[in-house]
């Protein structure tokens, strides 16, 4: 393994964006250390987001849905729809987990289980392959969490990946 390439350009080019390494991971960890500084961060990112989602589906809605004005109605939120996908598909985990303090089929609970099924609907509607694969294996890597399979998972994972499929 080589810790510098070829040419000067992709070295510098790596280095200059492993600053998102230190922000988003390391200082996210120093920031968020309590259960409060967590909760305070996901509100401070749902409603945004949410609101967007709003708007944004009730204008592809005007379109019919259509698949040729996905990026259209996106704008002045998100570049395009992998982006807005990426986002939504990034944060359906952190809601799922959200309601563990709301009592069962109480007007909270409702209000997630909404939610839930709204964000579900927009990230269908960004006609984003990648972000359904997404939300499926989010769910499939926290069954093998819970299940305690992370052994019996990677070392089938590795045994499928060594295989010669071009022979």
């Amino acid at each position: 393994m080589h810790l510098q390439s070829q040419l000067l350009f992709v070295s510098v080019k790596y280095l200059a964006k492993s600053w998102y390494i230190v922000v988003f991971y390391c200082l996210t960890g120093y920031f968020i250390d309590r259960k409060e500084h967590y909760q305070r961060l996901f509100w401070w990112v749902f409603w945004p987001l949410i609101f967007t989602v709003v708007v944004i589906v009730s204008r592809h809605a005007l379109t019919g849905f259509s698949f040729a004005e996905i990026n259209f109605v996106l704008r002045p939120f998100y570049r395009n729809h992998v982006n807005y996908a990426g986002l939504l598909s990034l944060f359906f985990p952190l809601l799922w987990f959200a309601p563990v303090s709301y009592p069962r089929f109480s007007l909270r609970w409702y209000a997630w289980a909404g939610t839930i099924g709204f964000l579900l609907l927009a990230i269908y509607f960004t006609y984003t392959r990648a972000a359904y694969i997404a939300v499926v294996m989010a769910a499939g890597a926290y069954l093998v969490i819970r299940w305690r399979l992370m052994r019996p998972v990677l070392g089938g994972w590795s045994g499928f990946v060594g295989m010669d499929f071009c022979t």
